[in-house]
């Protein structure tokens, strides 16, 4: 959903620091797992790894010093000085523009942006942002632009930079490395020293890691990092498998159009919009010859674009950056915002209330060739998604990604309009209160867990981790099968033990409270003589399912199997993964980090290991078919890894014959 970061490419990526002096802090980042539900999640990948200090792999120095490694190996760019000669800013060949504006929209910054293109095609963009504090009332207003306009480096807070460029292959890079193919690479400079900065605070809601802040709404990933290098001590940064470049680095991240209509401009001659419109559209063509073009075009606009690879991003953006010029050729010298998808024909209201407000901005440079309804361009897509919608908005509360966004949103009449939407979808109170108003984030939501399979005579985790603003937990038995016996220990713990005596269906009940009002969800439990005992369930069996009884390799192997390279994020095939010319356990350890960075431990149910394959959002289809028992058993054998901590190692449980035996 629409963020802070979109003002990545309008006026900043990360580096608003928002101390008490104006400058960023510190130079790494660790956010409180315990603290990162609800509004405090904001800015942040929604599927990270905890670390042992209890923050998050992706939010730390270590993932930030990683990426930096990655995108500029010999620290060629690690103050703003380096980083703009670089890119040839001050050149005599290109074009270079300045333009300036006030944000209105979002944090209300005085934005000093200087977009370059050069001749070899790559394009840059600088900016200072400016905030006047000192007059009572002032933040948000017009003094901001006008510091920008005087480069007053008293109000100057932080310079952030965005380039689109490509990057030699290295050592680190696999063998098919493209080093002509650009992608996008995000910078944080500290506003007093030009020094590169690992972390920034968007939103007072504390420090986050370079590049979460930007690339959570610029359409990138947040894979986890490699295993520790042997040779460097070090780890590496994400591998993104589908990405075009094939350049450790590349997060799949894509720049972001200008909105003018969402600009405020200085009254004085030379600053004011039509001054610098002619500017603002060359930054957006620049920004359009960014995406990768999906058919031939001989619109001279896409002559700049690279065709688009198997599975590489579309460009359902570029549509919509066309048409605030006029649509194709692009012949409208001022931008005009009055953009509809035609894929929203059916419900136009919706899509202006809700969707461009408060989605569209992140959520149209989300997606790849084979999975784009995460971008929201038609209704489809977005119904597709009302079941998460309705957790991330109005039960979790982290959705609008960003505070000041999320508190436009509340304060407008959009909640509304989305819960009821919602409720024709999925039943009515699903996101509204008995009397038709949205819920609101922020009551105690109870979350025990999908329904699952578990083993008979053994004690199974029953887990309330996931439940929102709860402060107690009761977990109950409300159905057994024929004859069946069950018994939960210690059923008042966010934690319980549960044992069947008797194979069948089970019914739980978890009710949670936070003292004044409660919730309460039940989850069914299907006790089964053959299933393999929960607590030991390990690595070898998840990557058993994955590789041999689920059908998942059908597609997700590695290049040089009958489908285009790239295809998926993530191969469960054996191939030399850390570029060391072998196939061995080093390879196995890396597979096991990319699969521990596909699991949610805030949301374990949306994990991509259990929520793609079991029928949402997956080209693959449904192989997790829930409806069957092998389905359920392959779905309860990866789900009660998760729960049992995602480990690598122990016993190793011989699942084969269940997961492979036919429905029963």
């Amino acid at each position: 959903m629409k963020t802070l970061c979109r003002l990545l490419l309008i006026a900043t990526t990360a580096g608003l620091a928002v101390g008490a002096d104006g400058e960023a802090h510190g130079g790494g980042a660790s956010t409180s797992a315990a603290a990162a539900f609800g509004a405090d999640r904001f800015l942040l990948f929604p599927n990270p790894i905890v670390l042992p200090d209890g923050g998050f792999e992706t939010d730390s120095s270590a993932y930030a010093e990683a990426y930096y490694r990655a995108i500029d190996s010999n620290n060629d760019k690690d103050t703003l000085d380096k980083w703009k000669r670089a890119n040839g800013f001050g050149g005599r060949t290109g074009t270079e523009h300045l333009a300036v504006f006030r944000d209105a929209r979002d944090l209300g910054y005085g934005r000093r942006m200087t977009g370059r293109l050069n001749p070899d095609g790559s394009i840059a963009f600088v900016v200072e942002n400016y905030s006047v504090t000192a007059v009572p009332g002032s933040g948000y207003s017009g003094l901001n632009v006008e510091a920008a306009i005087q480069h007053d480096s008293k109000w100057h807070i932080g310079t952030n930079a965005i380039e689109w460029s490509a990057s030699p292959c290295t050592a680190d890079d696999p063998p098919d490395c493209k080093p002509s193919v650009r992608f996008a690479k995000f910078y944080n400079f500290s506003a007093e020293t030009g020094e590169r900065r690992l972390a920034v605070d968007l939103d007072g809601k504390g420090m986050k890691a370079m590049p979460g802040p930007c690339v959570t709404c610029h359409g990138g990933r947040g894979d986890p990092l490699t295993p520790t290098d042997a040779r460097t001590g070090k780890p590496r940064f994400a591998l993104v498998e589908n990405s075009l470049s094939r350049k450790r680095g590349d997060t799949d991240g894509r720049l972001q159009g200008l909105d003018v209509d969402a600009f405020e401009f200085s009254g004085r001659t030379g600053w004011r919009r039509g001054d610098q419109e002619a500017a603002l559209k060359d930054f957006n063509k620049w920004v359009l010859c960014t995406y990768p073009l999906p058919a031939a075009s001989a619109l001279p606009e896409d002559q700049c674009r690279v065709a688009a690879g198997p599975n590489d991003y579309q460009g359902a953006a570029a549509e919509m950056l066309k048409a605030w010029y006029g649509g194709p050729g692009m012949p409208n010298a001022v931008l005009a915002d009055d953009y509809v998808p035609a894929g929203w024909n059916a419900n136009t209201t919706l899509y202006k209330q809700i969707v461009a407000p408060y989605c569209r901005s992140c959520h149209a440079v989300r997606g790849t060739g084979n999975q784009s309804d995460i971008d929201f361009m038609t209704l489809d897509k977005f119904r597709s998604y009302a079941d998460r919608i309705k957790i991330n908005v109005f039960d979790r509360g982290n959705m609008p990604l960003a505070l000041i966004v999320h508190a436009d949103f509340w304060d407008s009449p959009a909640p509304a309009s989305l819960a009821a939407y919602v409720d024709s979808l999925l039943g009515a109170h699903t996101a509204t209160t008995a009397n038709g108003a949205p819920l609101r984030p922020g009551r105690p939501i109870a979350d025990p867990g999908p329904n699952r399979m578990v083993r008979t005579n053994a004690d199974a985790t029953l887990s309330a981790s996931n439940s929102l603003f709860a402060t107690s937990y009761r977990w109950s038995i409300v159905a057994t099968p024929p004859h069946g016996i069950a018994e939960i220990t210690n059923p008042m713990a966010r934690i319980a033990t549960f044992r069947a005596r008797v194979a069948g269906r089970y019914t739980v009940r978890l009710t949670v409270s936070d003292g004044s009002r409660s919730d309460s969800r039940a989850a069914a439990i299907t006790a089964d003589d053959d299933f393999p005992d929960p607590s030991a369930i390990r690595y070898a069996d998840v990557k058993n399912v994955l590789r041999n009884v689920s059908g998942c390799v059908a597609c997700h192997k590695t290049a040089g199997s009958p489908q285009p390279a790239n295809t998926p994020p993530i191969w469960y095939t054996d191939f030399d993964r850390n570029g060391d010319a072998a196939t061995d356990a080093i390879d196995d350890r890396w597979l096991f980090k990319e699969l521990v960075g596909r699991v949610n431990l805030t949301d374990v149910s949306a994990s991509p290991l259990l929520r793609k394959p079991s029928g949402d959002h997956h080209k693959g289809g449904k192989l997790f078919d829930l409806t069957t028992r092998a389905g359920l058993a392959q779905y309860s054998i990866v789900y009660s890894w998760i729960l049992t901590g995602a480990q690598a190692d122990g016993k190793r449980v011989r699942a084969d014959n269940l997961v492979n035996g036919a429905a029963r």
